[in-house]
């Protein structure tokens, strides 16, 4: 689904609401199993669009669904840790849903037909 993501938390700590709020990441939110991961299975991911899935930020393992009230849902899960033995960082997301980001349409001198309005009337 397209959405708009809040991540609250940064290294593992809550983020102040203001930062929060500065940072939304729009994209189109995966949650489900990951079948090229056989530990753990459950995540959740946001995609820059359906089709290409890329990450737009760093998928969530762990994930499950906390709540999901005001139109929206909170996510909880672990960001994966870089090194061996080394804790994965808590983290939260609160997620919006939100109309799809559209294309910008291009500049007029890059269109192939144009409109013809010159000697109409």
């Amino acid at each position: 689904m397209h959405c708009v993501v809040y991540v609250l938390r940064e290294a593992g700590k809550k983020l102040p609401q203001d930062v929060v709020k500065s940072r939304p990441y729009p994209g189109w939110l995966f949650f489900g199993d990951d079948s090229r991961k056989f530990y753990p299975r459950a995540v959740a991911r946001l995609f820059e669009t359906e089709r290409t899935r890329v990450d737009v930020i760093e998928p969530l393992i762990h994930a499950n669904i906390k709540k999901i009230e005001n139109g929206g849902i909170l996510i909880y899960g672990a960001v994966e840790a870089v090194g061996y033995q080394q804790p994965d960082p808590p983290q939260v997301w609160w997620c919006m849903p939100a109309p799809p980001v559209e294309a910008t349409p291009p500049p007029p001198e890059y269109r192939t037909t144009s409109p013809t309005t010159e000697g109409a009337a």
